[in-house]
């Protein structure tokens, strides 16, 4: 059970993220096949416009050499959006956007400390246009 200090911690942190969100915010259109009646993708499109903040994490990968190891890192895009915004589709595993020239499919999505709140979408590079 949340103390009523980390209630008002959690309330501020999310008046401060949608305020952010609000003013810094891009509004990002993602891309998803229509499906015909067989479940098959059709060349017609569905946008979701989504407004949210870009952001990149860091991922790491251990690479196991035979006497010893070496991790390697590698940037993960996201985009964090308000799902309080969201009146109709969200993205989901598959949709593609374009940011700056390079085409991206959403890899994945992250409920935010499981709050129905905030929603993370990881992008994975598909080719530079």
């Amino acid at each position: 059970m949340q103390t009523r200090q980390e209630s008002l911690v959690h309330s501020k942190a999310e008046l401060v993220l949608r305020n952010n969100i609000k003013r810094f915010g891009k509004t990002y259109e993602f891309k998803r096949p229509v499906r015909n009646e067989f479940n098959e993708p059709t060349s017609q499109e569905t946008t979701i416009p989504i407004k949210g903040l870009y952001h990149e994490e860091n991922s790491y990968i251990q690479i196991s050499l035979q006497d010893g190891g070496r991790i390697q890192s590698k940037k993960v895009p996201m985009i964090m959006y308000d799902l309080n915004d969201i009146t109709g589709l969200t993205p989901q595993n598959e949709d593609t956007i374009v940011i700056n020239k390079s085409k991206f499919k959403v890899s994945g999505t992250v409920n935010i400390g499981e709050l129905e709140t905030f929603q993370d979408i990881s992008l994975e590079l598909i080719t530079n246009v």
